[in-house]
């Protein structure tokens, strides 16, 4: 038997359906082993030697793959082709206690019959400095996380979590945030010249007065307006200049992790990890008749590189189907940003070009369709020539003034015939114009504008910036936004992203203590080092030590300066025994509870109507619900949450398995249409009010 060990249970059956009989395929389901969950598992002080372990809920599956391994007459380990998927299979090779040279390494950026039948005939040893830098990234962020993850629980509140990609991540948004705030409003004017030739009206905007330029915003107040106003003659605008060229619009390169994140979200409206979801099934493989096969190459990269056989079959597609026109002489070529790109060796793009997204939508979904859509339309378009517009500038003076107006106007389509989300331009229509000509002027039009503060992230622009500071790899960027909305310190609203108040909390007292941690350019230089591990540059111990002995002094000195938290008394005694009522606070917002916590869990529900979530909101470890007692067995009813959603449920689980939607819960208000009482209920689409009636009464309300 011929053993092939890979990541994903989708994977097995795409692989094994080109391999045949005599492979077998097994998924590790991730990692096999790791640091344990419960205890630091870095021995600091004897090289941050690791203690790995098989969790519970994996010792089953991997004596299983050891029993196979055993088993096996040959072994190939075709984890992913990174430093995650390079330490996944170190972990097998660990876990078995075989010799290493047992042990075939293959990779490959696709799941095709060509793909990987190339990579079996071509198996290679395991990168012992990919499976380093990766270490050396889990001890680093274990170092990290475990000692200030408990600093902030017991100086805040429990639950609170820091790290080292997470924590300069939200203290992007927190900094955004008080730009924002602070940002002082100023007051700017732009003179525009209302023109018209032949029924055709164009604006002329004021650009010089006296040989002095006046650049964006350097017209202050209405005084200076008017001192141009009174140099200007509405019968005196004549052409001074016409400037006739063409403009060259250059292919976009085919996406990366990141790009295809920010695209994805730009046109698609998907979430980072919505993306990701999508790519790796589309990638992991998807039946097509009688087949199934992977569509799409290996989806965290942040290389453009593209294979000779894909650039080869997509030029002939473009000559076939657009003609030479479109197609440039030779392919184009694009450098990738990063000088150390190292998770993959490819840019994301179909596997194949001529399974163009029309032939195949009847087997995809739609989700999957619109972004292999998109992925197909981005890398076809890569290897098009570039679009060309004609564009006409016209200089005009009035006295001693000049004013200028462009005309474009697109005469080519070049790549954006197939990639149309690159294609935001608009013809602007200039009547034929002479050098000389008297211009018609119909109106000179002053506007007040005030300068507005910077925009809120939306999950593109901060994967964006992460990816410009360095903070962060392809692999992470998904995972760490996720992270932080789910830690309650960062909400979306609009697309956009605001700090919470914990959130913005937690960065001000690691921006105090520890502005080491949270700073993108520390961050980007840790990232730069385990790039310099992965290649042979570097090594992880002499990394982690200079990093170490630095953060545990501080880490010290901050535990000893930072007191814990006050809490505010209200006049009020506990009515379940006596203790007094004190403000507490959860990642979800402020609320009123016992003093005596936790041997008194007693909360005000009332004064829970500052979280977010219509009274519904609890702390993460669901000690604070006080929803009433379980009809069956007595126990506190609690809220709980699942993939599908928050619901009540009995804290006596599993031995009761009591529960409840959340759609019981009742609000102060009552329907419109027939008095009964509104309810929260939830679909697909999100939260809304609904009438406790239905389907008798049909009212539902925004939330």
């Amino acid at each position: 038997m011929k053993l092939i060990i890979v990541e994903s249970p989708a994977k097995c059956k795409t692989i094994g359906k080109i391999l045949g009989s005599g492979y077998k395929i097994i998924a590790t389901m991730g990692h096999v082993r790791d640091l344990p969950k419960n205890r630091l598992g870095v021995d600091v002080d004897k090289d941050f030697k690791p203690t790995y372990e098989v969790s519970k809920d994996r010792k089953d599956a991997a004596q299983n793959i050891v029993n196979l391994i055993k088993k096996a007459d040959e072994i190939y380990i075709a984890t992913d082709e990174d430093r995650e998927g390079e330490a996944i299979g170190w972990h097998i090779v660990e876990l078995s206690k075989l010799n290493k040279k047992n042990f075939k390494r293959i990779t490959f950026h696709e799941i095709t019959p060509s793909a990987i039948k190339n990579a079996v005939k071509n198996p290679r040893d395991l990168n012992y400095n990919l499976i380093d830098a990766q270490q050396a990234r889990r001890i680093l962020d274990r170092l990290v996380g475990y000692n200030l993850s408990p600093l902030l629980s017991r100086k805040i509140y429990k639950g609170l979590s820091a790290g080292r990609v997470q924590s300069s991540t939200l203290k992007l948004i927190v900094d955004r945030e008080k730009e924002i705030k602070n940002f002082k409003t100023e007051e700017y004017w732009t003179i525009d010249a209302i023109c018209e030739k032949n029924e055709i009206k164009f604006n002329a905007k004021f650009i010089e007065k006296d040989g002095k330029t006046y650049n964006n915003k350097e017209l202050k107040t209405k005084k200076d307006v008017d001192e141009i106003l009174k140099s200007i003659d509405k019968d005196k605008f004549f052409v001074k200049d016409i400037e006739k060229k063409e403009r060259l619009k250059k292919a976009s390169p085919p996406f990366i992790t990141s790009s295809l994140q920010q695209v994805a979200s730009k046109i698609l409206g998907f979430s980072s990890k919505k993306t990701m979801m999508i790519a790796q099934n589309l990638y992991e493989g998807v039946k097509i008749g009688d087949s199934e096969i992977g569509l799409i190459t290996y989806m965290r990269t942040d290389s453009t590189a593209i294979a000779k056989d894909a650039l080869d079959e997509v030029r002939a597609f473009i000559d076939k189907e657009f003609g030479v026109k479109f197609l440039p002489k030779k392919a184009n070529i694009f450098k990738t940003k990063d000088k150390n790109a190292q998770e993959a060796h490819e840019c994301v793009r179909p596997t194949s070009t001529i399974k163009t997204p029309k032939d195949i939508k009847e087997y995809l979904a739609k989700d999957e369709f619109r972004l292999y859509e998109l992925i197909w339309q981005r890398f076809v378009g890569s290897q098009m020539k570039e679009a060309i517009f004609n564009q006409n500038i016209v200089k005009i003076v009035c006295n001693d003034t000049l004013w200028n107006t462009v005309g474009e106007t697109k005469i080519f389509d070049g790549y954006l015939k197939v990639y149309k989300a690159d294609d935001i331009s608009k013809d602007v229509i200039l009547p034929e114009l002479e050098v000389g000509e008297k211009v018609l002027v119909t109106e000179i039009e002053p506007k007040q504008h005030f300068t507005e503060p910077p925009t809120r992230y939306t999950e593109a622009t901060l994967i964006k910036t992460m990816e410009k500071n360095g903070i962060g790899r392809p692999s992470t960027y998904a995972p760490t936004i996720s992270n932080i909305l789910q830690r309650g310190y960062v909400k979306i609203e609009e697309k956009k992203l605001f700090p919470e108040s914990i959130g913005i909390e937690v960065t001000e007292m690691l921006e105090q203590f520890f502005p080491k941690i949270v700073n993108p350019d520390f961050t980007a230089k840790m990232e730069s080092s385990l790039d310099n591990i992965a290649v042979g540059k570097e090594k992880w111990i002499q990394m982690l030590t200079a990093f170490y002995k630095p953060f545990s002094k501080i880490l010290q000195e901050a535990i000893e300066k930072i007191p814990p938290k006050e809490l505010q008394k209200v006049d009020k005694k506990c009515p379940q025994c006596g203790a007094d009522l004190v403000i507490r606070k959860s990642k979800y917002g402020e609320f009123i509870g016992c003093s005596g916590y936790p041997k008194c869990k007693y909360i005000e529900k009332e004064t829970v109507s500052r979280n977010t979530d219509n009274n519904l909101e609890k702390d993460m470890d669901n000690e604070y619900s006080n929803l009433g007692k379980c009809p069956r067995c007595g126990s506190d009813l609690v809220i709980k949450k699942s993939r599908y959603g928050k619901f009540i449920a009995c804290s006596g689980y599993p031995k009761c398995k009591y529960s409840k939607n959340l759609d019981s819960i009742k609000i102060d208000k009552k329907c419109p249409d027939c008095g009964g009482d509104l309810v929260v209920k939830a679909s697909k689409r999100g939260k809304f009010l609904g009438c406790s009636n239905y389907p008798t009464c049909k009212h539902v309300e925004k939330l």
